[in-house]
């Protein structure tokens, strides 16, 4: 089985008939990534992204969370026409409404589940052949709305079937403006090599010991760092899990992460599977791309692969 990558802007040079059909496939499946890219990046909370490069699929796959919930979050961001609140968390989970929507994790004073009892976990990611590279600095942010309630983030290499050890860290800044505090995360972190990739990420709710379980810790004296739970090799050497730098823990009430926003910092990707090479190229009717609007005619893809 032989694997394309497509980077999507970067040019593709055919050498031969196998990557002129390769470079065809490429062409409409970057034409898919585009079509309804977003003209013009943004910048919210200290970090300038494409909000194509935002996930586009979310599901709680643990446990279940609260609800999801209308907020103002991100009201300044209208000043950015290309922002899409439809990929707001809580609307890709299925919440109504045009505007943005958050999925908030158990807390104190909430509805069931209960926290430091009940785990609850998203998967968010870009849709199916489609993954984020791990680039120089940051690859992705988390947005969480309102007063910092912490979260652990894990991340699954394209390709694998499991995820990596969970992460948490502290927030790097809060916008009054659209409400929310930024949490980057940099693939690095994660243990990924230059260029490696994932195709999905997790966010699940912290335990701060005050409840039936015991409280998660951290690899690092700073507070932040790979989680290590209870039941892990090394819990009773871990560190204790700070809320900041230099600050103590999460209550029961700030253990409820509202989730409201994941973007790319890097430009997303997407790979096709090719089968064998056929014997001759057929003259196709039409293709026609769902969901880009675009019509691409059968003479213009039969002439690309005979050049």
């Amino acid at each position: 089985m032989e694997y394309v990558q497509v980077i999507v802007g970067a040019p593709f040079q055919p050498n031969n008939g196998r990557v002129r059909e390769a470079n065809m496939k490429s062409t409409l499946m970057a034409l898919i990534l585009t079509g309804t890219a977003t003209a013009g990046t943004v910048t919210i909370g200290g970090f300038t992204f494409d909000p194509f490069n935002a996930v586009s699929a979310a599901s709680v796959i643990e446990g279940s969370i609260e609800g999801t919930f209308s907020t103002s979050a991100f009201a300044a961001a209208a000043s950015y026409p290309s922002f899409d609140r439809s990929r707001t968390i809580g609307r890709l989970l299925g919440g109504l409404g045009d505007g943005s929507r958050y999925a908030s994790l158990p807390e104190k004073g909430g509805t069931a589940p209960t926290p430091n009892v009940n785990r609850a976990t998203i998967e968010v990611n870009w849709g199916s052949g489609v993954s984020l590279p791990n680039g120089a600095g940051n690859d992705f942010v988390v947005y969480e709305i309102g007063t910092y309630d912490g979260f652990a983030v894990s991340v699954k290499r394209a390709g694998s079937g499991t995820f990596t050890d969970a992460r948490y860290e502290f927030a790097d800044s809060f916008q009054a403006s659209n409400n929310v505090n930024s949490v980057a995360f940099d693939l690095s972190d994660f243990g990924l090599s230059a260029g490696e990739s994932i195709s999905a990420i997790r966010i699940r709710n912290l335990f701060n010991g005050e409840g039936g379980s015991s409280a998660d810790k951290v690899d690092s004296s700073s507070g932040q760092g790979r989680v290590v739970a209870s039941s892990d090799e090394g819990y009773s050497a871990a560190h204790r899990l700070r809320s900041a730098a230099g600050k103590s823990g999460f209550s029961s009430s700030r253990l409820g992460g509202d989730i409201v926003y994941v973007a790319g910092l890097q430009n997303v990707e997407a790979s096709l599977s090719l089968a064998a090479p056929p014997a001759a190229v057929p003259e196709p009717a039409s293709m026609i791309l769902i969901g880009s609007g675009l019509l691409l005619i059968a003479k213009f893809g039969a002439k690309a692969l005979g050049k």
